[in-house]
Order: C-alpha cells, then sequence, then structure tokens
C-alpha cells in the first residue's frame, strides 16, 4: 500500500510475481529491501508456467521506519535474458497512530494538497489544526530523506504554508506535518 501503521510491528511483505520467460519456474531468489538497508532474501520453490503470476508472501516481516521510505522487490534467476523486469520498488509513508477511522486517525489535524501541483519555486499548503501549538514541517524526497525541517507556531483553525522549493531539482516529494503525536503526510511534484 502507500502508507503503512507503524502502530502494529512485524508487517508481512507480499509481492505478485509474474513469468515473463517461456519456461516454467521452479526456484528462484525473491528479496525485498527498505531504503539502503540489507536486503531481505529468500528462496521460493513450486511451479510458475510463463505468463502465469502467483503471489509470495515473505517469511521475514519488517518493522515500518519513521516517515517515507522505498520499498524494492526482486527476484534473481539463473540464465535471465531479461533483468529489466526483475525488480519493482514503492514509495511507503509510514503513520502513527493508526485507529482505522479516518477522521480520527489524523487527531484533528488536516494537511491540503500543496497548489499549484506539479509546482516550480512556490507552492502553498493549507494546514488545519484543532488547537494552538508547536507543529513540524518536513520535506523528504523519495528516499525518506528529510530535506527540510522546521517548527511552526500553529494556530487553531487553517493556515497557509508558503513554501520556495526553487533550489530541489525535479522530481517527486513528500510533505509532513506533525502536530500532538499524529502526523500527515501528502506528496507532490517538483517540475
Amino acid at each position: 500500500g502507500d502508507t503503512v501503521c507503524r502502530d502494529q510491528w512485524g508487517k508481512p511483505v507480499i509481492a505478485v510475481v509474474k513469468n515473463f520467460g517461456t519456461s516454467t519456474l521452479t526456484a528462484m531468489n525473491i528479496q525485498f529491501q527498505i531504503n539502503v538497508s540489507t536486503p531481505v532474501i529468500e528462496t521460493w520453490n513450486g511451479s510458475l508456467a510463463p505468463g502465469d503470476s502467483m503471489t509470495y508472501t515473505f517469511n521475514t516481516l519488517y518493522n515500518p521506519p519513521i516517515g517515507v521510505f522505498m520499498m524494492c522487490v526482486q527476484t534473481s534467476l539463473n540464465l535471465d535474458a531479461n533483468t529489466g523486469n526483475d525488480k519493482t520498488c514503492k514509495t511507503v509513508a509510514s503513520k502513527s497512530p493508526c485507529t482505522g477511522v479516518d477522521e480520527l486517525e489524523n487527531g484533528g489535524v488536516e494537511l491540503g494538497q500543496n497548489r499549484p501541483n506539479p509546482t516550480r519555486d512556490i507552492t502553498f499548503i493549507d494546514l488545519t489544526l484543532p488547537e494552538s501549538g508547536q507543529t513540524v514541517f518536513e520535506l523528504s524526497n523519495l528516499l525518506g530523506q528529510i530535506i527540510e525541517a522546521r517548527m511552526i507556531e500553529g494556530v487553531a483553525g487553517t493556515q497557509t504554508l508558503e513554501l520556495d522549493l526553487s533550489h530541489l531539482e525535479s522530481g517527486v516529494y513528500y510533505y509532513t506535518v506533525r502536530f500532538n503525536g499524529f502526523s500527515v503526510t501528502r506528496k507532490m511534484i517538483v517540475e
């Protein structure tokens, strides 16, 4: 998924693997990696005919890191003729706490989509808080590395944040607001 709850540790990694080859597969190594951590490598055994897909659930569970992170899954076959389709990566945002009801998960914190999006130079973000207090704003890249962090004296109600993004390279970024133990993350595109 695009988000994962950090309240429950030991998350399974589930991958869908498709055989694009012309021979039936009976074994392969499959791995997952979070950001630049050491990959978890396991071996799958079974029968996967050409053109068929199967779902693989890793035996090793993972604990999601704080914030936005990159999850990659990769297969490894001997004599693979096309290694270009062996790996896929997805950006995931972790959140805590998670109650299962959207309106309650964020503790009354609402973070609007930046505008314009895609953007270049200056962008605006609406932030709504249930009460006044210290708020942390973080901007991170696809790898989950925090590029910018700042404290904001948040006020109850809606306020608009103005960001100068002229120093950023083109790409996908995530911005997060943390308030009273709650956090909300959104994605933005910089052209």
